[in-house]
């Protein structure tokens, strides 16, 4: 059945119909994407629907897509949202740098479920492209990221003006690592990705006090305030 695509996330897609489809029906979806990408085959389960005088439209979730298709969804998505917020960093824009996706499937999860939008990247150089394309409002770095270390990674950070003041968690790592990463400017170092709970709540607490820290600084400067 042909389709057009309409809205799309990195979770899920909505797509125009000639006639709408059964809940948890499968499709697979081939599309491409405005910035040339080829997607093909991805399978989605329908999780909604509805038909109305405008035609019929499915909502589609995806499932379990492979790991480059995923990544070429979440950058075009991250891209474009990117462009609409004018590089102006939110307090739920979380970056993840972990080389292996399958190891933070459940953290990514738990943070989306808490209200944060999350962009994976599969190394430093992927992070560090998105950490000027995107602006999240934190970093979450593995320790083990195969070319350089986590400690590396938030030392590079923090030598970057622009990014001096962003708080980064790294997790993970044997040794000295945890300590490593803390001098070189982390605010806090994690046992684990898998201690999703305890990441989630770093999270919230230190984009909490960034969210105060900005306000502080505007209001110091006799700038007008943002929540």
């Amino acid at each position: 059945m042909d389709g057009e695509l309409v809205d799309m996330s990195a979770g899920g897609c909505r797509v125009a119909v000639s006639h709408i489809l059964p809940k948890d029906d499968r499709v697979s979806l081939s599309f491409a994407l405005p910035d040339g990408s080829d997607i093909s085959d991805l399978q989605a389960i329908v999780c909604a629907s509805a038909e109305g005088s405008d035609g019929a439209w499915i909502g589609c979730e995806y499932y379990d897509p492979d790991e480059a298709t995923l990544y070429d969804i979440e950058f075009f998505v991250a891209t474009t949202l990117a462009r609409l917020r004018a590089e102006r960093p939110g307090p739920n824009h979380v970056l993840i740098m972990e080389p292996d996706a399958s190891k933070v499937n459940d953290l990514r999860m738990g943070l989306k479920s808490a209200g944060y939008e999350v962009i994976l990247a599969p190394g430093p150089v992927d992070g560090f492209f998105w950490l000027r394309l995107a602006t999240p409002s934190i970093v979450i770095a593995s320790a083990d990221q195969h070319v350089i270390s986590g400690a590396d990674v938030v030392r590079i950070i923090k030598s970057t003006r622009q990014f001096r003041e962003l708080p980064v968690v790294v997790y993970g790592g044997t040794g000295d690592i945890g300590k490593r990463a803390m001098e070189a400017g982390a605010s806090s170092h994690i046992g684990s990705a898998s201690d999703v709970q305890k990441i989630t709540g770093t999270v919230r607490e230190l984009t909490q006090q960034r969210i105060a820290a900005i306000a502080e600084h505007h209001h110091g400067a006799g700038q007008p305030t943002y929540s």
